[in-house]
């Protein structure tokens, strides 16, 4: 089958190859009665190139401009519904949940394809009609190549897609004949193919999927088994050609031989093939090649649906849908995406206990709502330890984010002396309230209580004959507390510590008690006064 493109790694960097696929036997072409019927309904395509949509994809801040072109067209007679799942039923789907970069696509234009389709099997869903069919296309079509329509939209161009529905009615000797169920001609947005991926490295093929959708307005409701034929015009393919050359004529049918995750292809191994004017089903041995990437979804209600006058300006997906004289002129699918806001969040160290009143942001442009939550919780934490805020716009048609660092300390010396029941003139750093030996600054490093008895802080957390542990208070703002050795009780050392282990709000200082001479060794804890904390353990 020539022009059948595929992307495949390997060989030449990983560049996407045309691959030659034959295809034989087993095809059926429909009646001529039935071809001469159905014909009729086709050309709604041509009608549907004026008035012509544009920049179909944009984002909130360009929501504003104008959503049609072309000499004669306004804006009067342009209306929208929002696409939702609310309500929403599957009947068919194939496609998966998130897309690769490519897939293996037939070329309408190579194949001289007006249509590719499938015959699927779902049970009927009563008192549901179609809302859309969506389908995944592969563009190969390069912003470089088409300058003047990339001058207009960056993103890609528009171009209409036809969706067409038709009932499978089956004869004797397997012969099949379809009969129209309805149509649906939408423009979509199609992007160009990139030249690079996200992480600026060279992209790896000649084409690139994307998902199209084809809102239904008017009611269609679905039998047990039906054909989805998807089509749209090429320079010289397509039930009405432009005739004119375009990015269009590099526009395929991304093909996939998973199997649907709801309904059933009637034949997995057969699809159904236009190449105008001669219909083929089964067109067969497709299996290793793979079928449409199509998905029905549909919606309660018979009636059709309602719309609401105007432009949409906030983000979301709509169908778009103009009329002259309560005719249909046009319809459409677009996305506004959410603008890129700016999140400032600056880093933070409180100490436990103090009067915080949450993360401090800003956004550009100012005055968007944020959503700020710690460790995943909105509940400011009281904890000592590093914390992990996050602030995130909370606002549908902006999208921006942002992360910082949120230290809690231990509790100032005031702060922790403030919550001890003792009179004012006790309250001193230099006070030892409870005449232990350990004075209030002491205390406050430890943890301990200056106004219960602590007998040896140092006794009884002997480890063994040559190592001890003091257990303080971690990351206190207001003092360091210190483990020193003297031989002699006149000159003091300071003991650097073996190890700091951290459990919860306290650490553990693991150090060595021998001398290291044989002589007599003693020791002492002294806490020293500082202002301020930079961050780590205290040592």
């Amino acid at each position: 089958m020539e022009g059948m493109k595929c992307d495949r790694r390997g060989g030449d960097a990983g560049r996407q190859r045309p691959r030659r696929a034959r295809i034989s036997g087993g095809w059926r072409a429909c009646g001529l009665k039935f071809l001469l019927g159905l014909l009729p309904q086709m050309p709604l395509m041509a009608e549907a190139q004026s008035p012509q949509f544009v920049e179909l994809s944009r984002s909130f801040s360009e929501a504003g401009r104008p959503w049609i072109a072309g000499p004669g067209y306004t804006m009067d007679g342009l209306g929208y519904r929002p696409i939702i799942s609310s309500g929403t039923e599957l009947s068919f789907d194939r496609i998966p949940e998130s897309l690769a970069l490519s897939y293996v696509s037939l070329s309408a234009s190579a194949q001289q394809t007006a249509g590719l389709g499938d015959v699927v099997i779902s049970p009927r869903r009563e008192g549901y009609v179609v809302d859309r069919i969506e389908v995944i296309l592969v563009t190969w079509a390069r912003a470089k190549d088409w300058p003047a329509l990339a001058s207009a939209d960056n993103k890609g161009y528009t171009h209409p897609v036809t969706v067409s529905l038709l009932g499978v009615n089956r004869g004797a000797a397997d012969a099949v004949a379809f009969s129209p169920l309805g149509s649906s001609t939408a423009w979509v947005h199609v992007p160009w193919r990139p030249e690079t991926l996200s992480n600026g490295k060279p992209y790896p093929y000649s084409g690139f999927a994307f998902k199209a959708t084809i809102p239904f307005s008017e009611p269609v409701t679905l039998p047990e088994e039906y054909a989805v034929l998807v089509s749209y015009n090429t320079e010289r393919t397509g039930f009405a050609p432009t005739g004119v050359a375009g990015p269009y004529n590099g526009l395929n049918f991304a093909l996939s031989d998973r199997l649907p995750s709801v309904g059933v292809d009637a034949d997995r191994d057969a699809v159904l093939w236009v190449k105008h004017p001669q219909w083929y089903y089964p067109a067969a041995n497709w299996g290793p090649i793979g079928s449409p990437m199509i998905r029905t979804v549909l919606r309660q209600g018979t009636e059709p649906v309602a719309f609401t006058a105007g432009v949409p300006v906030d983000a979301g997906s709509y169908h778009l849908i103009t009329r002259q004289n309560l005719i249909v002129t046009g319809e459409a699918f677009a996305r506004i995406d959410p603008s890129p806001a700016k999140v400032i969040l600056s880093e933070a160290v409180i100490s436990k206990g103090s009067d915080y009143p949450g993360a401090s942001v800003a956004t550009d442009p100012p005055g968007l709502p944020v959503r700020i939550t710690y460790n995943g919780v909105v509940e400011i934490p009281n904890r000592v330890g590093i914390h992990r805020v996050r602030a995130v716009v909370d606002n549908p048609n902006y999208s921006g984010e942002a992360e910082a660092d949120l230290t809690v300390t231990g509790p100032t010396y005031q702060d922790w002396i403030d919550s001890k029941q003792m009179a004012a003139d006790l309250r001193d750093e230099d006070q030892d309230p409870d005449a232990d030996g350990l004075p209030n600054l002491v205390e406050y490093a430890l943890g301990s209580d200056p106004g219960l008895f602590t007998p040896h802080p140092l006794r009884g957390l002997v480890e063994s004959r040559s190592t001890q542990v003091v257990v303080r208070q971690k990351w206190l703002p207001s003092a360091d507390l210190l483990v020193e050795r003297s031989a002699d009780l006149r000159v003091w050392s300071d003991v650097e510590p073996d190890s700091v282990e951290i459990d919860g709000e306290t650490e553990g200082v693991r150090f060595s008690s021998e001398s290291g001479t044989g002589g007599s060794c003693f020791f002492r804890l002294r806490a020293v006064r500082r202002e301020g904390w930079s961050g780590g353990s205290l040592k």
